[in-house]
């Protein structure tokens, strides 16, 4: 009987977690982007792709933009769970410290498709189990190639190039 239980409380919990959270929190699925976003938004995007000679290191640099004033988090990602249903990317660009994983790979999404490096169509949003949640990536096509960008596993010491995943 208790296996049962115990079989029942672990299915309903992927169910929550890994079906009907990326159909309720914004940004966990691929949504259009926003036509118009603030102008010193664009002119750091403008900057940092001035500065990169190439898709590496745009990436490098948006991520370093990104990282300055926000991170990603372990057990605050669902203490804050307030935080995640925040749609306007003015609010998402002026909040420092705590962000969650889909706010910044929003912005990056922002960041990648307004730059000459990149198209929407070269970004993929990914979702994997991170410690007992849902945590979402960026792929973005490089060279033909997939490359992992988890802005929200830098605190974790995960490098460009990875992403996180199961117990971290």
């Amino acid at each position: 009987m208790l296996w049962y239980v115990l079989a029942a409380l672990v299915t309903l919990y992927l169910v929550v977690f890994f079906v009907l959270a990326p159909r309720i929190i914004p940004f966990m699925r691929k949504q259009s982007l926003p036509t118009r976003i603030p102008q010193s938004f664009q002119d750091a995007i403008d900057q940092i792709e001035r500065d990169a000679n190439t898709p590496y290191e745009f990436i490098k640099g948006c991520s370093h933009y990104l990282l300055s004033g926000a991170s990603g988090g372990r057990v605050i990602t669902l203490l804050r769970l307030d935080l995640a249903f925040e749609t306007d990317t003015k609010k998402l660009l002026a909040r420092r410290g705590f962000m969650h994983c889909h706010h910044l790979n929003h912005l990056l999404r922002i960041m990648l498709a307004k730059s000459r490096f990149f198209s929407d169509e070269d970004i993929r949003l990914r979702r994997t189990f991170l410690n007992f949640n849902l945590h979402q990536y960026v792929q973005v096509r490089v060279a033909g190639q997939w490359y992992d960008v988890d802005l929200a596993a830098d605190h974790m010491g995960v490098p460009l190039g990875k992403h996180a995943w199961l117990f971290r």
